[in-house]
């Protein structure tokens, strides 16, 4: 799995974990073959944008989000999104996820006269317990042991938002992640590096966090924070509805 550099710089790859990579196909070999079926899938956006010539934003500063959508071959402009999160209490994480997400996208619409708008969140929880960036290596700590030996969700909310009409469509991805049990040793040591504190849960597994799951029931790059497949399905929804008709 490749993992992106800070922005402005190269992006750098990793050597890849066939463990994981291999655990992916055997549990959702259909996303896995979405996933990897990249020259297929480029032509996805290209086609999109000759024929409709419809200008792609991404409602993030994300650097996986930005490098996944590169990966893709989906040309795009990056805003920064300013917006009110939703609150948390009494919200299961899809309803939570997608209303960011829709409200990261809307957040931009003033300035974009015309083009797709795309806003995603993605957040880790427990049954319905959302878990966010941690603040603290206090927060981060108990977040881990929270995760560690059990499964939890990784759920992904997607919202295009249409310009000038501000019209909207949704979508979600939700990916199972089964950790194993943590030690304390293995939680102090993944602590002292910068990697935990951006990331929802208080961990990437795209980075060395990967070392703790057991294993991946559907989307991995879902996980990474970018479900693409799911992503694509929904141009393409958008392309065919009268939503998007141009000039």
């Amino acid at each position: 799995m490749e993992r992106p550099a800070l922005l402005g710089s190269t992006y750098q790859s990793q050597p890849a974990r066939p463990a994981l990579e291999i655990r992916l196909r055997s549990q959702n070999q259909k996303t896995a073959r979405c996933e990897i079926r990249q020259r297929h899938i480029q032509n996805i956006p290209a086609r999109l944008k000759r024929k409709r010539k419809v200008q792609i934003y991404l409602a993030s500063t994300s650097p996986r989000r930005q490098y996944l959508l590169h990966n893709f071959g989906i040309r795009f402009h990056v805003l920064d999104p300013n917006y009110d999160e939703p609150i948390i209490r009494g919200t299961d994480p899809r309803s939570y996820a997608i209303a960011s997400a829709k409200a990261k996208a809307l957040s931009v619409t003033g300035k974009v006269k015309k083009g797709l708008i795309i806003g995603v969140d993605t957040v880790v929880a427990v049954k319905r317990r959302i878990l966010g960036k941690p603040g603290t290596r206090t927060e981060a700590e108990k977040m881990l042991k929270l995760l560690s030996g059990r499964t939890h969700s990784v759920v992904s909310g997607i919202a295009l938002v249409r310009m000038p009409e501000k019209q909207v469509l949704i979508s979600s991805e939700t990916t199972l992640i089964a950790f194993h049990r943590l030690s304390d040793r293995e939680i102090e040591h993944y602590l002292a590096a910068p990697e935990p504190y951006d990331k929802a849960g208080a961990y990437g597994i795209q980075g060395n966090a990967y070392r703790f799951v057991r294993e991946v029931n559907g989307s991995y790059l879902n996980v990474v924070g970018l479900p693409i497949c799911r992503l694509l399905s929904l141009l393409q929804q958008a392309k065919a509805s009268p939503l998007l008709q141009t000039d």
